[in-house]
């Protein structure tokens, strides 16, 4: 992996070796620009720019830092709570918070959801958008507080047509 400038595409620093980490699902910087979370299969890694090597790692399988105040949030993944009456594609998903500087969880359950068809970070951080399979919804949590939802659309996959995919 290279960090390159996006203006002139010149290389800041790498190369960095990845391989041993396996595939990477999602990437975004750090607010200060130093870091860069790299998203894998049940994990990510927080991996230092100048220094060209990881500082820690958290558990999860969506990440995004929260960019006004330190802090990732993570996406994960509830085990074993499936019903045989839901389609497999819905699932209970727990966010969690963690320390961007450290990597100490601060809050092992910001909220919980059933029946989860999707899920998306807002570019800063501070919201998650929901699609609910069930309610055929869109949600919008805070993740500041995790106060919500917020309803967004309604029978979103009614509205949606073959053409638009």
């Amino acid at each position: 992996m290279y960090v390159c400038d996006s203006e002139t595409g010149h290389r800041i620093s790498g190369p960095f070796e990845l391989s041993n980490y396996g595939e990477i699902y999602n990437a975004c910087f750090s607010p200060d620009g130093r870091c860069i979370l790299l998203g894998f299969d049940s994990h990510a890694i927080v991996w230092d720019i100048e220094m060209g090597e990881e500082r820690f790692q958290i558990e999860g399988y969506t990440f995004a830092f929260i960019h006004r105040d330190g802090r990732i949030a993570s996406v994960h993944l509830v085990d074993g709570d499936w019903d045989d009456s839901q389609d497999e594609s819905a699932f209970r998903i727990l966010v969690q918070l963690w320390d961007a500087g450290h990597g100490t969880l601060i809050s092992d359950r910001l909220l919980e959801v059933n029946d989860v068809a999707s899920t998306l970070f807002s570019p800063d951080g501070h919201f998650l958008a929901v699609g609910r399979r069930s309610e055929d919804v869109i949600e919008l949590w805070n993740l500041e507080d995790g106060k919500g939802p917020h309803i967004l659309l309604e029978n979103y996959s009614a509205s949606l047509q073959p053409a638009t995919l």
